[in-house]
């Protein structure tokens, strides 16, 4: 993916813990950031991104089938040719994606 879109728009990583572990709110903030890191490693977080985290309800938790400890990763790759922003639709009207400074 990286040869066929090298231009990439934003990265969004998102870091969630189970209420239930010790200190779930820093859990999900380590998380994200390790897979953060991890991501600027293979080159994907220099664009802008997001860092987020979040503690899952207890009824989320068990809903997800894996306790609420996971990490979530959105990246939106960018027009090939970088003939559009990927932000504003052809009929001018916004495509409801984040708006993040790059």
């Amino acid at each position: 993916m990286k040869i066929k879109y090298p231009i990439r728009l934003w990265l969004s990583v998102v870091g969630m813990a189970a209420p239930d572990e010790k200190n779930a709110n820093s859990v999900a903030e380590q998380r994200a950031a390790n897979v953060k890191d991890m991501a600027d490693l293979f080159g994907m977080g220099t664009t802008a991104s997001e860092v987020k985290s979040y503690v899952n309800s207890r009824h989320e938790a068990d809903m997800s089938g894996d306790h609420g400890a996971v990490v979530l990763i959105d990246m939106n790759p960018g027009c090939p040719n970088d003939c559009c922003d990927g932000i504003t639709a052809p009929n001018g009207e916004t495509s409801g994606l984040p708006q993040m400074t790059r």
